[in-house]
């Protein structure tokens, strides 16, 4: 037993010193549990031949990701990329796919390099490039090789002095372990990076003093001077009751993949790489984090890192700020690559004023004569005649039942012969039941059929049409290009009709898609919102809010293809998530009283769904289904006079807790996409805690798939 104790501890103290001296494994995982690995097919290549890395994207999550891609490989001068894999796959829950890159270097010998001249090139990095000559082994890499040696000596020299003093085998196994335990010390000496921080140099460009209201005006955020970083996190301030964040465009310093999304962003701009990404819900400060990620090569590039722009909503002088909280670079002369803390320099505040703000000059020639300030002419500017001009009314004091009308008017028309607009509206309130035409403007023969629309009423020329299976947004098409000239009425386009299905405030909104006129050329219009509200007070209602669902992710690795030297191959990979449907609860009062609202986010599509209800301090007493999802079952308790006179408000009789919620639609041809409320329960409270707790099952779309939901649970407060 002592003879096998003393092999197991040389065994361990052999692994430690092997442990020290193992290469990392060219493998990175993100906050998604996702890892992509890099492998090449060969350890050293010939110049001309081609080298093949795989790229493995392993799925470490208990469900599926999609949408996963090479979407960049970048190669190191002196190399190329040969092909990229353009398979897009679809990863199961813990399994792993495999993608090829090929690069290669070509035959020619490459032209020596010579070292870089900061005073010549501005913004290049004078540090050792993958192309360059890699020189003698010196230093700390000549240095890392020679411990190596000696400490595969050393076990094996101890090993075998051990075996043949076996007397003496505890003291060298113990002065083995000693040398196990300080090796890293040894090692971690030459390897860690002494290298001090860097200076970075930001400016603020773009601000202005002949700004308006409604003007929007871009903010550039500058590198002029980057001692190579590879990642960096800023903040920009401003003052949010005279400026509105509306959006932004990545610079040419990092890649947008690289640019972490900023709080606010609209989902789909971002998801779909648009040039200018806007924000729906700006934050002040703007918080931005750009990230090389697993770079072993800084970026030292200058120019342009970010693009802001802002909308001015009110008259005065305002500053936007620069707040740099960290910044970093690699050595990239330490061959674990590093840290280097880069420093950010004091910024100064770009400035944004109106007009109106400016100070008069002194020069008599350029002041108001007293006779000017008593006309009474307005000095505003006049409006623009040139575009056309779109307005749509409110309607207040509405109620649950009623069929409330948005006329659609034309207020200025310089001259069309088409006119295409949408109309989105809040569907969890409204309902669109039909429109009534008018030719005011164009011909009622000119407006293109709204989907949906009767075909019979149409055909018998009928003034009001009914709606049948509405959209959301709904698309309104005028199209007179049958016509000699342009049309140049003003007047009604269109009323649109609504049922009001529930309580609170609805946005109707209209925006403008094109207008063309006899010349070909696109006429501009202006977007406009009206309101719809009820007359019963929803200032207590509660909205269930869906929480983030950002997509697409990417990630980035590298790895060294060994030729005549090391060039760095960085292959950018990107996924999406795959998040379930899932069921949300809101509360308020309309004229049945007080109800939990029902609420279905992100639904995939489908034809059966259910969950159980179960509550505790109320008792439901009816329920409204507000036909989002069509084919709702009766509930357990329906009172069945109710169910026989298709009444709205269905009362229970009976309820005892819980109640099972299902929506089956069999003769559905196509999946039910539709999401935001789809029933309302109405209940009465007792004393103590009202809680609810929403459990899913899954539904099955038309193809018979299983789609999953999740549940929730919650507190409803007093109201």
């Amino acid at each position: 037993m002592k003879k096998l104790a003393k092999i197991s501890a040389l065994i361990c103290a052999i692994a430690m010193i092997v442990s020290v001296f193992a290469v990392n494994a060219f493998a990175v995982t993100d906050e998604n549990n996702v890892t992509v690995s890099i492998e090449l097919d060969k350890e050293a290549y010939e110049a001309g031949e081609v080298a093949t890395a795989k790229v493995t994207v392993t799925n470490g999550n208990d469900f599926e990701i999609q949408n996963v891609s090479i979407t960049e490989a970048l190669a190191a001068e002196g190399m190329t990329v040969v092909s990229i894999d353009e398979n897009i796959a679809s990863i199961p829950a813990g399994a792993s796919q495999t993608f090829e890159v090929k690069v290669q270097k070509a035959e020619e010998e490459p032209t020596p390099s010579t070292p870089v001249d900061p005073s010549e090139e501005p913004g290049e990095s004078v540090g050792p490039a993958p192309s360059g000559d890699p020189g003698p082994v010196t230093g700390e890499n000549g240095m890392l090789i020679l411990y190596i040696v000696l400490g595969v000596l050393a076990v094996g020299g101890i090993a075998f002095f051990a075996i043949k003093s076996r007397k003496k085998a505890t003291k060298v196994i113990a002065v083995l372990l000693c040398v196990a335990m300080a090796a890293p010390l040894a090692l971690g000496g030459i390897s860690a990076s002494a290298v001090e921080p860097r200076q970075s140099t930001y400016v603020i460009n773009g601000g202005t003093d002949t700004a308006k209201v409604g003007d929007v005006i871009s903010i550039q955020v500058d590198i002029t001077e980057n001692p190579g970083i590879i990642t960096s996190r800023f903040e920009i301030g401003y003052d949010d009751t005279k400026l509105k964040f509306v959006s932004y465009s990545n610079g040419s310093v990092f890649q947008l993949a690289q640019l972490t999304e900023i709080a606010g962003s609209n989902a789909d701009d971002y998801a779909n790489a648009e040039e200018v990404i806007r924000v729906d819900n700006p934050q002040n400060p703007v918080t931005m984090y750009f990230s090389a990620g697993a770079a072993r090569r800084n970026i030292t590039k200058t120019g342009t890192m970010i693009t802001l722009n802002f909308e001015v909503i009110a008259e005065g002088s305002s500053e936007v700020t620069f707040n740099g909280l960290n910044s970093s670079g690699i050595d990239e002369e330490d061959p674990n690559y590093g840290q280097v803390i880069v420093n950010f320099n004091d910024v100064a505040a770009a400035t944004i004023a109106t007009e109106s703000t400016v100070e008069p000059t002194d020069d008599p020639a350029e002041t108001t004569p007293p006779a000017e300030t008593e006309d009474p002419t307005p000095t505003e500017e006049p409006p623009v005649t040139t575009d056309l001009v779109y307005e749509i009314n409110d309607v207040y004091d509405a109620s649950i039942g009623d069929v409330v009308e948005i006329a659609v008017d034309l207020t200025n028309n310089p001259g069309i012969l088409t006119s295409k607009f949408t109309v989105a509206y809040d569907a969890t309130r409204l309902k669109f039941v039909g429109y009534i035409m008018s030719d005011e403007v164009f011909g009622k023969e000119d407006l293109v059929e709204i989907y949906g629309s009767n075909l019979d009423e149409i055909e018998s020329g009928a003034d009001i049409i009914t709606v049948q299976d509405p959209k959301n947004p709904i698309t309104v098409f005028f199209n007179g290009g049958a016509a000699s000239q342009n049309f140049t009425n003003t007047g009604r386009l269109i009323t649109l009709r609504f049922e009001v299905i529930a309580n609170g405030e609805a946005n109707v909104t209209l925006t403008p898609i094109d207008a063309f006129n006899f010349d070909g050329e696109n006429v501009s219009g202006n977007e406009v919102q009206a309101v719809v509200s009820t007359d019963v007070a929803s200032e207590n209602i509660v909205v269930p809010e869906p929480p983030e669902m950002p997509n697409p992710f990417t990630i980035e690795e590298s790895i060294d293809v060994t030729y005549d030297q090391a060039y760095t191959l960085t292959v950018t990979v990107s996924y999406e998530l795959v998040y379930p449907a899932y069921y949300g609860v809101g509360y308020g009062r309309d004229e049945y009283g007080k109800y939990i609202s029902l609420y279905v986010f992100n639904n995939p599509g489908v034809i059966t769904t259910n969950c159980q209800l179960v509550t505790e301090g109320i008792t439901l007493t009816g329920y409204r289904s507000l036909g989002v999802l069509n084919g709702l079952t009766e509930l357990k308790g329906s009172n069945e006079g109710d169910l026989a006179s298709d009444a709205e408000l269905v009362r229970l009789d009976t309820y005892d807790g819980s109640v099972v919620i299902r929506f089956i639609d069999g003769l559905a041809q196509e999946n039910n996409t539709a999401t935001g409320a789809v029933i309302k329960l109405y209940f009465e409270e007792a004393e103590g805690d009202n809680t609810f707790e929403v459990i899913a099952a899954n539904g099955f779309d038309k193809d018979g798939n299983e789609v999953a939901f999740e549940g929730t649970s919650g507190t409803i407060a007093e109201y």
